[in-house]
């Protein structure tokens, strides 16, 4: 009976420890796959990126010559007028920063839509759609730059611009683009921003805008 008994022990020690061999192997077997996945999605993902530059006929360089026009205490936070050179262009944008804040913050870049501006965007002019989100999220303690985009205060200007630029081989939506990525670098350049928390709102038409930037900016969250 000690004999058989004995004999029962060893069997189960045997499939226990094939058990723990088998799940470490089909455990191993799993993540190593997985990682070969995520590497081929990240590596996917980059060539979908440099593919969609070529196409989109982006520009280098950022924005250049940051010149400070005006700067307004709006009490819990701080409201800069900033004018950008950048590409033989100037273009204005605000940048909301709360004075309550940590060491670093979350930025974001608020996109105005089609029919709005800046200014209903940081809640300077009443919007009839009520798109002062910029403003909200200052409040919760975001940092927020609200820019111009570029080319979008008339219709039949902006018409004419991007006929003028496919002739040349280019188009508005890759030269907005670039200049809304360039914006992107700059903002997460900034010492009180987090690089790591740096995202990207827009309405209307610039959800567009937004998504491309997504696409396009690898540090975007």
């Amino acid at each position: 009976m000690a004999a058989k008994g004995e004999g029962k022990s060893k069997v189960k020690k045997k499939l226990a420890i094939f058990s723990l061999c088998l799940v470490f192997f089909v455990g191993g077997w799993i993540l190593h796959n997985y990682y070969l996945t995520l590497g081929s999605s990240i590596q996917l993902k980059a060539v979908q990126r440099q593919n969609l530059r070529k196409i989109l006929k982006l520009k280098k360089g950022n924005p250049i010559d940051v010149v400070i026009v005006e700067e307004k205490d709006m009490e819990s936070y701080m409201r800069r007028l900033l004018r950008f050179h950048w590409q033989g262009f100037s273009f204005d944008a605000y940048l909301l920063v709360p004075h309550k804040h940590g060491k670093k913050d979350a930025a974001i870049l608020a996109l105005h839509g089609h029919h709005t501006t800046k200014e209903d965007v940081v809640g300077i002019k009443r919007s009839r759609f009520n798109m002062d989100f910029g403003l909200r999220l200052v409040k919760h303690g975001l940092c927020v730059l609200v820019p111009d985009i570029p080319f979008s205060d008339d219709f039949e200007a902006e018409d004419q611009l991007s006929v003028n630029l496919i002739m040349f081989g280019s188009h508005i939506t890759g030269l907005r683009l670039s200049y809304l990525l360039a914006l992107l670098d700059y903002l997460s350049s900034l010492p009180f921003v987090d690089s790591k928390k740096v995202g990207c709102v827009g309405w209307s038409g610039r959800c567009s805008r937004g998504h491309g930037v997504a696409r396009l900016w690898r540090r975007l969250l």
